[in-house]
């Protein structure tokens, strides 16, 4: 099952740029991937901790040693880092004029805390923990499932984005959820991240930096990163994530989370260039995704080193390779990119799978996978076997598991289960398809799937339409 988003997020007292040299700004960023007994254990929650304490400290102020980063806390390992994080404002408290604090949370929770381990942190108890801290200005985001039952108890409506109004009156507190109560939140193995925290770090390197003056604030870091999550979880299983917010705010001006002059390196994306972009790092890891409107240039902050782009535009795909040197900007325009022969897979993300000519397993999710996602071009599964999509032949003891779908013939003694699928599936217990189905369908049980064309047998209950759930979710 994939991942869930849903960030809480409080600002309490005025906004400061992140570069003002009279303030100090300091990170507590929290990552679990472990939610207890009975959760299924996230992939990637710990990751986008680091990610995020990373570009914290590339472009949001946040100095080096001025970030606490703790990885698979229990309630008293938060507890502890809460008061380090109070002891180390309260022994600089003559350094800087104004002193504040950025929180972050990626993991499991439910309607009433957050879930470490097999321990629960009360809400409650976070925002008291938030609120003791010394600091002028406090950002909490919250990056977890079933928040949005806080916002809903206190009225929370949703909205079309975060602070649509441009209110520059930030004084105060907010609570904001990235799904509402009764939505799931996701992470996706093709991102290697959950959808909200990917789009969120993206934003904040600089595509999220709408008026163009070389800032992200928090209000264009969350709409985009609100915009970019809606656009990517539509079409996903567990449906379409919406925000809704509980607000207090006084006082003036906007809080700026990053600052893209102080990157050391910087990609400069041409005005006419126009698509979804795929920005890869040296390591094949997918640092940045944006959407990329043609009249609009944008400037992205990244760390010095080789750099592989890949341009979607109406159904084609084109790659790029680039140099970021230390201190310099590189610009990017249409005309540095090569065409990929073949136009892309109906099924989002394909063009990012790495494909295995020939898996051996004994089951299948056992043991590292690597950053990428994978297509298998045949498979072999002691017990089971499975990737993000099958683009061939695969034979299991007891089940096949292609949640993007399958092109080819699959066989099982037990159960088959893939997204959209033009196939041949053959099982003695059943086949079950999220999506449209065409092709063979042979079990001795059960035949599920979506809009269907072929043949169905069965030596059980007679097949019908039905929609099965597929992604990772951060709650219970």
């Amino acid at each position: 099952m994939n991942a869930l988003v849903l960030p809480l997020l409080f600002a309490l007292s005025g906004p400061a740029p992140a570069a003002d040299p009279e303030a100090r700004r300091y990170a507590l960023v929290v990552g679990a991937n472990d939610g207890g007994s009975g959760r299924t254990r996230l992939r990637y929650a710990t990751d986008d901790a680091r990610r995020m304490a990373q570009v914290l400290v590339e472009l949001g102020g946040v100095q080096p040693g001025d970030e606490l980063v703790v990885l698979e806390p229990r309630s008293a390992d938060l507890q502890a880092a809460f008061a380090e994080m109070d002891r180390r404002l309260a022994s600089r408290a003559g350094i800087a004029r104004r002193r504040e604090v950025v929180v972050y949370f990626s993991g499991h929770s439910d309607e009433t805390g957050l879930l470490l381990g097999g321990e629960r942190f009360e809400y409650g108890d976070l925002k008291n923990a938030i609120r003791r801290l010394d600091a002028d200005v406090r950002v909490a985001i919250l990056d977890s499932c079933a928040s949005g039952a806080i916002v809903r108890a206190k009225g929370g409506r949703v909205v079309p984005a975060f602070l649509v109004d441009a209110s520059s009156d930030v004084a105060g507190h907010v609570f904001l959820t990235s799904s509402s109560a009764d939505e799931s939140s996701q992470e996706a193995d093709r991102i290697a991240s959950s959808f909200f925290t990917h789009a969120l770090v993206t934003g904040l390197r600089g595509a999220a930096d709408v008026n163009l003056d070389g800032q992200v604030t928090l209000n264009e870091a969350y709409r985009f990163a609100y915009d970019e999550t809606l656009a990517r979880t539509e079409s996903t299983r567990r449906g379409a994530q919406h925000p809704a917010y509980d607000m207090a705010l006084t006082g003036t001006g906007d809080f700026v989370l990053t600052d893209l002059h102080a990157t050391s390196a910087s990609l400069a994306l041409d005005e006419a260039l126009a698509g979804r972009l795929f920005i890869r790092d040296a390591e094949d890891r997918l640092v940045a995704e944006l959407y990329k409107p043609a009249g609009r240039p944008v400037a992205l902050g990244l760390p010095p080193g080789d750099y592989e782009v890949t341009l979607e535009h109406q159904g084609r795909l084109a790659r790029a390779r680039i140099d970021l040197a230390e201190g310099s900007t590189e610009p990017l325009a249409s005309a540095d990119f090569e065409a990929l022969s073949g136009a892309l897979h109906a099924a989002r993300g394909n063009e990012d799978l790495r494909t295995v000519p020939v898996a051996l397993q004994f089951v299948h999710g056992l043991g590292a996978e690597g950053d990428r996602p994978v297509r298998h071009a045949s498979a072999l599964g002691l017990v089971g076997t499975g990737a993000e999509r099958l683009d061939g032949l695969a034979i299991a003891s007891a089940y096949t598991l292609y949640p993007e779908g399958e092109t080819g013939v699959v066989v099982s003694g037990a159960v088959n289960v893939s997204g959209p699928t033009r196939a041949g599936q053959v099982t003695g217990g059943a086949n079950i398809v999220d999506g449209p189905f065409a092709g063979v369908q042979i079990s001795g049980g059960l035949n599920v799937t979506g809009p269907a064309r072929g043949i169905q047998a069965t030596g059980g209950p007679t097949s019908w339409t039905a929609r099965s759930a597929g992604s990772r979710c951060r709650a219970g």
